[in-house]
């Protein structure tokens, strides 16, 4: 339990980081379903800039999703018995750095691909629909207009990370389960093992929903729906034919 506890305490502190991040540093009113937003947060009135605010946002939603993965991987190192365990002990520590390295690789070359912002704004002002005054006068910035790349990078990580979680999860629970069976735990330990899994579990589980619920809305958004503009002469076209 010692050595979890700094596990622990590296994704508590990421997610509050996060949690303030959103909430009161950035606060990004996001244009959906394009690459585009404003801030409304504290960092806007010290004069961190749009692509910075972006990063530092992103980020800090890998470095969070991260921190959960290397949690239960403490977990399947210290409960699991499984052929290799000597071998992964030494490499695990660098398999970790390499995550986060991973997150920062994945999401810096973002400030390189960004469009030039007046240009792109013209643009997704003609996609989007009638917005109100306040929108258009707002420092906008557009992320990106060619989502191929940012959107593949999000979607592998998180297919990527979920898939990985997903199979400790199953695997911590099985193993414990067959070294009970085989005697290799004691009933004991088999119990304040699976009550403290199934704590970590439920602990992760709000805030991963109510971030998964509308990030997979937002990615559904911005792959599926599409919006219908129409210009001022269809607009006319359509009121004649209904005369």
């Amino acid at each position: 339990m010692k050595e979890v506890k700094w596990y622990l305490v590296n994704l508590h502190i990421t997610i509050i980081l996060f949690d303030y991040t959103v909430g009161l540093l950035t606060m990004p009113f996001v244009l959906l379903p394009a690459f585009a937003w404003y801030t409304l947060g504290l960092l806007q009135y010290y004069g961190i800039s749009l692509i910075g605010q972006a990063i530092l946002f992103l980020g800090l939603c890998g470095f969070m999703i991260t921190a959960i993965i290397v949690l239960f991987e403490s977990r399947f190192f210290i409960v699991c018995e499984f052929r290799g365990k000597h071998y992964w002990s030494m490499i695990r520590r660098k398999w970790i750095a390499f995550l986060y390295v991973i997150v920062i690789l994945y999401f810096v070359p973002f400030k390189y691909l960004c469009p030039d912002q007046e240009p792109a704004k013209q643009r997704l002002f003609e996609r989007l629909p009638c917005l109100p005054s306040y929108i258009y006068n707002a420092p906008i910035f557009v992320l990106v207009e060619d989502l191929t790349y940012h959107l593949g990078v999000i979607i592998v990580w998180i297919s990527v990370c979920f898939i990985g979680l997903i199979f400790q999860l199953i695997y911590i629970h099985w193993n414990t389960v067959q070294q009970l069976k085989t005697q290799r735990m004691s009933r004991k330990t088999y119990l304040m093992q699976r009550n403290f899994f199934f704590a970590l579990v439920i602990q992760l589980a709000i805030p991963l929903c109510t971030i998964i619920g509308p990030a997979l809305a937002a990615l559904f958004s911005i792959i599926v729906l599409t919006y219908r503009v129409r210009t001022p002469s269809q607009m006319s076209l359509a009121r004649t034919g209904k005369r």
